[in-house]
C-alpha cells in the first residue's frame, strides 16, 4: 500500500480506536479491533492509538494479500476454462455454484 493510503487507513482506525475507546462505538469484544484496543502493557496502560492501528493493519495486509491472489486465481480459472479439467483429481472436485449467475458472478467450491 502506498504511503498516502497507508496514513489515511492509520488516521481512520485511530479515529475509530479513539471512539471505541471513549465509549462511542460498540464492537463485539471477540474481534481483534476489540482485542487490540483493549490489550494493556506489563504496566497496565493501553497501547497508543498508533500502535493499535498498525498492528491491525498488520494483520489485515496479509488477508487482503491472499484474497487477491484467489481472486486472480478465480479470474484465470474462468477465462481459461479447459485448464481448468487438468486440475482435476480422483480425489479433488470442483463445483461451480452458479447462484450468483443472474448479477455475472460464478463462484468457485473446492471440495477435498
Amino acid at each position: 500500500m502506498g504511503s498516502r493510503a497507508r496514513h489515511q487507513t492509520e488516521n481512520a482506525l485511530i479515529d475509530l480506536i479513539k471512539q471505541y475507546r471513549e465509549g462511542l462505538r460498540d464492537v463485539d469484544p471477540l474481534l481483534p479491533f476489540a482485542t487490540f484496543a483493549d490489550f494493556r502493557d506489563a504496566q497496565g496502560k493501553p497501547l497508543s492509538k498508533h500502535v493499535v492501528a498498525v498492528e491491525l493493519i498488520n494483520v489485515i495486509r496479509p488477508i487482503v494479500a491472499v484474497a487477491r491472489y484467489m481472486v486472480f486465481a478465480v479470474m484465470a480459472m474462468h477465462e481459461h476454462p479447459t485448464v481448468v479439467s487438468s486440475f482435476r483429481t480422483e480425489n479433488q472436485a470442483i463445483i461451480v455454484d452458479t447462484s450468483f449467475r443472474r448479477s455475472g458472478v460464478t463462484t468457485l467450491s473446492f471440495l477435498f
